[in-house]
């Protein structure tokens, strides 16, 4: 494998693409705890198609080598795309919160959800963690609200206390109806 050229760097590393249409994510010195927690989750997260497929890593270095998913970044989804990905995104945010995994991210997405095609992904997992108190969810739904996508009023907001009560199915699936009605997606 060679490296072909650097086509980002960030805050915890670099990223290179390969001449294997791969890249390669190299950490930067004293970031090793970033680089555990993102293979960690990339490893577990590895049967679902919204995460990069890990190829090889490599733990003396501190890189990984995974799937290049090359779309269309969060920040330049038009009103419509969003509305069309709403319920993926939702349904990943509720299956993050089930695994006990807070990827940091969804107040944000701009970076870090991307569209190919009709599969969404996330990229940049090394802020992820294991907890009991995930908030995948209840940050997406702020990002809708900041927005302007959805009005924050008193019934979302029992809701969400509901959802992070359990995070039954029950009560995510009266928060995507919630959701799907406010931005009329919904007839009931």
């Amino acid at each position: 494998m060679k490296l072909m050229k650097k086509i980002y760097e960030g805050w915890h590393g670099e990223i290179y693409l390969t001449d294997r249409n791969t890249v390669i994510k190299k950490f930067k010195k004293g970031l090793e705890k970033n680089y555990e927690k993102e293979k960690e989750i990339l490893l577990e997260l590895g049967d679902y198609d919204f995460v990069p497929k890990i190829i090889s890593w490599n733990d003396e270095e501190k890189w990984i080598e995974m799937e290049y998913i090359e779309g269309k970044l969060f920040k330049d989804w038009d009103k419509e795309e969003i509305l069309r990905n709403l319920e993926k995104i939702l349904n990943i945010c509720y299956l993050l919160d089930k695994k006990g995994i807070k990827k940091e991210e969804f107040h944000r997405p701009f970076k870090h959800i991307v569209l190919v095609g009709d599969r969404v992904a996330l990229l940049d997992w090394e802020r992820a963690k294991k907890t009991n108190k995930p908030d995948n969810l209840n940050q997406f739904i702020q990002y809708l609200i900041d927005y302007g996508l959805i009005p924050l009023t008193d019934h979302l907001i029992e809701l969400l206390k509901e959802y992070k009560k359990s995070y039954s199915e029950e009560s995510y699936e009266k928060l995507k109806t919630y959701i799907k009605k406010a931005l009329g997606l919904s007839k009931s």
